[in-house]
């Protein structure tokens, strides 16, 4: 299979030939897809990438025995609930268990959070299911709090939005994420902002009742992740627009300031 490196130059080396060299890009990631997401964010174009979407992500916190003993030895408890089952499926697939046995370096796979950007600039958006039977789900909200926490102070915090898998959840497209650091809502509730932070650049959309890779086939989900990502959107491009506006003032400066010292010489 290919490497690490392989596959992030076949990834920018595709991003260049049809995008453009300075073309911006959101990646999205789901379960495993998160392990790429982490060799993209230490590749040497890193800083192209402006939006980063982690669904269900097996790469935050991989360095707990939980995703390894509940993807790759839990055969028990996958025999023993239906959900589990599913799992047990797809780990059990040759080529699948051949990669991860053989092949894949968990320890450069591991997304630490304090990697990912914190300038603002880069907007990131986790989701998680509530009764992940893959990754722990406590505790990953929990890292997902801490780093938050310690983003509010330079770049305005993060935020959270709960919608309550399988009921009507289509006040979540519409909700605003808030503070990452409240407390879950109630099994009863859906998609309730708190406090919104428009120039958060941390954003978390949890999934009551729902299963690890039950988003795939869930359309009310996309809509809401889409909303996330559309807000998120708009921020970089009105921080963009900001930027190219700055730049043109500073050079218009520097020209100003030439002319005058021409002047005066």
């Amino acid at each position: 299979p290919p490497s690490e490196q392989q596959t992030t130059s076949g990834v920018w080396e595709a991003v260049h030939r049809h995008l453009g060299s300075h073309a911006q890009v959101s990646v999205v990631g789901h379960s495993f897809g998160s392990c790429p997401i982490t060799w993209l964010v230490h590749s040497p174009y890193s800083y192209k990438i402006r939006q980063i979407v982690l669904v269900d992500p097996v790469s935050i916190l991989l360095s707990e025995p939980d995703v390894i003993t509940n993807f790759l030895y839990a055969r028990t408890a996958m025999k023993q609930r239906p959900r589990h089952a599913r799992i047990g499926v797809v780990s059990n697939e040759l080529f699948t268990e051949h990669y991860l046995r053989r092949h894949f370096a968990w320890y450069n796979s591991e997304l630490w959070l304090e990697d990912l950007p914190s300038s603002g600039y880069c907007k990131v958006l986790v989701c998680l299911s509530e009764y992940d039977e893959v990754l722990p789900f406590e505790k990953v909200r929990r890292e997902l709090d801490r780093v938050s926490s310690s983003w509010r102070g330079n770049v305005g915090g993060g935020g959270s939005c709960c919608a309550n898998f399988g009921r009507n959840v289509a006040a979540a497209s519409a909700a605003v994420p808030t503070s990452a650091t409240s407390s879950p809502v109630t099994p009863t509730s859906a998609a309730i902002p708190r406090s919104s932070n428009k120039h958060a650049n941390f954003d978390v959309l949890v999934w009551e009742g729902a299963g690890h890779g039950h988003c795939v086939s869930r359309p009310r989900t996309w809509r809401q992740m889409q909303s996330v990502m559309k807000r998120q959107e708009q921020i970089i491009l009105r921080q963009r627009t900001t930027h190219t506006v700055g730049d043109r003032r500073r050079w218009q400066n520097v020209r100003m300031r030439g002319v005058a010292a021409a002047k005066d010489a």
